[in-house]
């Protein structure tokens, strides 16, 4: 039988390109490991062909689904009732990179974006879900949930951050280094394997083109019609071109 090709995902951190002026920071960035992997390092020596290992759904959506953790220890205030509107960094050194708050879309909770930027990119229509880390328990699930998304990873190039849908519009929230922050899942059934590449100012451009088409270009469209405006343009080659030449 022969060997099914792998599904290459390139993957970087964008945090440290829109925050130069704080000094270089991709050593924030753990490589990713496999919600697979990581739990087969808690299997119980018993655990035999009838445990959830040997389950094949399971075990090919685990295959399929990435780590991404926190990279350091948070502790923030927020208040947003009435007039209020304020996010405050009770951990020293990291005024500047505190969360910001989304459009308002419910009337008595709120939703923080993290500064937590990741590009993905593959080489073919690919759809990457962002999810909660369900066989996790991370701090901040005590206050909120991850807001739950997904878009093609192979026809659009934007960054992906964490949005926190917590519970009350006033309070204090804890995010512990090295806890998952949130799970990626790729929708494939072939091997996933992931490339690390240094996000540059070029691609950081054709990123901005892709966050800001709702705004500066069309509003309310399918996004299958930017799909489609993103493949005539061969904006696929031009970025993978700039990636391949900054692979780590």
């Amino acid at each position: 039988m022969k060997k099914e090709e792998p599904m290459i995902v390139y993957w970087a951190p964008k945090s440290d390109y829109a925050n130069k002026n704080l000094g270089e920071w991709n050593m924030l960035h753990a490589k990713p490991q496999s919600l697979f992997n990581h739990l087969l390092e808690e299997k119980h020596p018993e655990a035999g062909n009838r445990s959830i290992f040997s389950c094949p759904p399971w075990a090919t959506k685990a295959k399929r689904t990435f780590i991404f953790r926190q990279p350091y220890d948070s502790h923030y205030r927020y208040d947003f009732t009435g007039d209020n509107t304020s996010v405050e960094s009770l951990t020293p050194i990291r005024t500047n990179l505190e969360p910001f708050r989304q459009t308002q879309s419910f009337k008595d909770k709120i939703q923080l974006t993290l500064f937590h930027e990741t590009m993905f990119f593959a080489e073919e229509p690919l759809i990457a879900t962002m999810m909660s880390p369900y066989f996790h328990e991370p701090k901040y699930t005590k206050y909120g949930a991850i807001a739950n998304g997904e878009y093609d990873i192979g026809q659009w190039y934007r960054p992906v951050s964490p949005d926190i849908t917590f519970w009350k519009p006033k309070g204090e929230f804890l995010l512990e280094e090295n806890e998952p922050l949130f799970y990626m899942e790729f929708q494939t059934d072939r091997p996933v394997i992931l490339k690390r590449y240094k996000f540059n100012g070029q691609l950081n451009a054709y990123s901005d083109a892709c966050v800001n088409a709702p705004f500066n270009l069309e509003s309310r469209v399918p996004l299958a019609k930017r799909y489609a405006r993103f493949r005539n343009a061969n904006m696929r080659e031009l970025i993978l071109k700039e990636i391949k030449e900054n692979l780590i």
